[in-house]
C-alpha cells in the first residue's frame, strides 16, 4: 500500500548531531546546561519588557480592563511564542536529565528536575492546562500529548521538585569539573536545595490561591 505524501511529517525528527550518553563524550550533560545561563535570561528578559510595556500603555495609563490585554497579548501569537520559548528551555532540562539518569550523575539530575519545573510553570501560568506528563516524549512514540490539567500540573511539579529536593538533601559529591558552567549557584546543592524549597511553597500558594509562609533556608 501507497504511504501518503506527509507519512515522513508525522514522525519525530532525528538530530544527528544530538548528544547522547552513547557517544561516550564526559559530561555531555553539560552542554545542556551551558545554554540555560545565556539564553534563557535574553528571551525572558525581552518577554519582561514588552508585556511590562504594554501593560504600562494599555492598562495603567489607559485603563484598559485586563481582560483586553489578555485577549490582546497573552491569547494571541505573542502569548503562544512565549509558551514556546518556556518549552523549549524545559525540553533542554528534561534531555539534561535523561543524560544525567543515564549516567548516574545525582547533582546534574536534581539541578535537572528544578530547571523543568521553572520552566514548564511559565506554560501552565499563561494556557493553564498543558501537556505535562507526557512532555517531551515524541521519542518514546508519544506524538500526541494529552493536556493535564493544571491542578494535576502543579501535583507533578511538585512531585519533581519533591525528588530533587531528596537528592539535595543527601549533599552528593560534586566534580570540579561541572561547577563552572552553574552560573547561579557553582553547584553547591544546598542554595540550589534552598531554590527548590523556595518554588515548592511560591507554586503551592499560586495553586492554593492563598499566600504561605516560606521554610527557613538551609544553612550553608
Amino acid at each position: 500500500m501507497p504511504m501518503g505524501c506527509t507519512d515522513n511529517l508525522i514522525k519525530p525528527i532525528t538530530n544527528p548531531n544530538k548528544i547522547t550518553v552513547a557517544s561516550g563524550r564526559d559530561g555531555c550533560q553539560l552542554h545542556v546546561l551551558n545554554r540555560f545561563f545565556v539564553e534563557v535570561p535574553t528571551s525572558l528578559t525581552y518577554y519582561s519588557l514588552s508585556w511590562n510595556n504594554e501593560l504600562a500603555q494599555y492598562v495603567a495609563l489607559t485603563v484598559t480592563p485586563w481582560a483586553v490585554f489578555t485577549n490582546t497579548i497573552l491569547a494571541t501569537a505573542t502569548g503562544l511564542a512565549c509558551g514556546k520559548t518556556y518549552a523549549k528551555y524545559a525540553s533542554n532540562a528534561h534531555e539534561m536529565h535523561r543524560l544525567a539518569t543515564k549516567q548516574s550523575n545525582k547533582p546534574l539530575e536534581a539541578v535537572a528536575l528544578t530547571l523543568k519545573v521553572m520552566y514548564m510553570d511559565g506554560p501552565t501560568d499563561i494556557f493553564s492546562d498543558i501537556p505535562y506528563t507526557e512532555a517531551f516524549k515524541a521519542a518514546e512514540g508519544v506524538r500526541l500529548q494529552s493536556s493535564d490539567s493544571q491542578e494535576d500540573v502543579y501535583k507533578a511539579m511538585f512531585a519533581d521538585l519533591e525528588t530533587a529536593n531528596k537528592i539535595y538533601a543527601t549533599n552528593p559529591e560534586v566534580s570540579k569539573a561541572i561547577k563552572p558552567p552553574d552560573g547561579m549557584y557553582g553547584f553547591d546543592m544546598m542554595k540550589w536545595r534552598n531554590s527548590t524549597i523556595h518554588y515548592t511553597y511560591a507554586y503551592s500558594a499560586a495553586s492554593a490561591g492563598v499566600h504561605r509562609p516560606l521554610p527557613p533556608m538551609v544553612r550553608t
